[in-house]
């Protein structure tokens, strides 16, 4: 069982629970997640080819920055292992190296907010529900310096019924960014 709930995923537990158990499982966040993808059906390059860089743009600035900036280190590590282990793409240091850049935003508004329609505004996806706001999300923009076009943009954003503890935000990070890469196609 992961460590905290996803909306439709809900932990179970044993009947047998001690109440250490049971208060330690109340400090738990439910997660909600909207995830929006365009579809990319194949890479641009085979695998040999597929070296890309990462960046942090983000999209839109957040009343909190400290609460962004302990975020990044996060996402940049879960990105990066979902891109090489998972995707099939290699990261390369030197951006001229690089075929594809992919660049991250981070958001954390307040419900409601303004900033987080810009967000989706921003990358061309309107899901009809950002009015409702969201706590934080994660965008991804994947484009080919070649021919510096957009290949593909995702967004995940994620609602939390309580604060987010440090010791739960490498999961729930990698499980965010699962939700979006997943929706790439493995690299042939």
């Amino acid at each position: 069982l992961s460590a905290f709930s996803l909306i439709g995923c809900n932990s179970t537990s044993s009947t047998n629970t001690t109440s250490a158990q049971a208060a330690q499982q109340s400090d738990h966040p439910t997660i909600s997640l909207t995830v929006v993808a365009q579809k990319l059906t194949t890479w641009p390059y085979n695998k040999s080819m597929l070296t890309y860089t990462l960046n942090n743009k983000n999209i839109v600035e957040a009343k909190d920055t400290n609460v962004l900036n302990s975020w990044k280190q996060h996402v940049e590590v879960s990105i990066n292992n979902q891109l090489t282990n998972n995707i099939g793409l290699t990261k390369v240091q030197d951006p001229k190296a690089a075929n594809i850049e992919v660049i991250y935003g981070l958001t954390a508004a307040a419900a409601g907010s303004v900033n987080s329609d810009k967000l989706f505004d921003n990358l061309g996806l309107t899901t009809g529900s950002t009015k409702s706001g969201s706590d934080s999300a994660i965008d991804i923009v994947i484009k080919d310096k070649r021919s510096n076009s957009v290949l593909w943009t995702g967004v995940v954003s994620a609602t939390s019924d309580k604060p987010i503890k440090d010791e739960y935000k490498a999961k729930i990070i990698d499980n965010l960014v699962d939700s979006l890469i997943k929706k790439l196609p493995v690299a042939q």
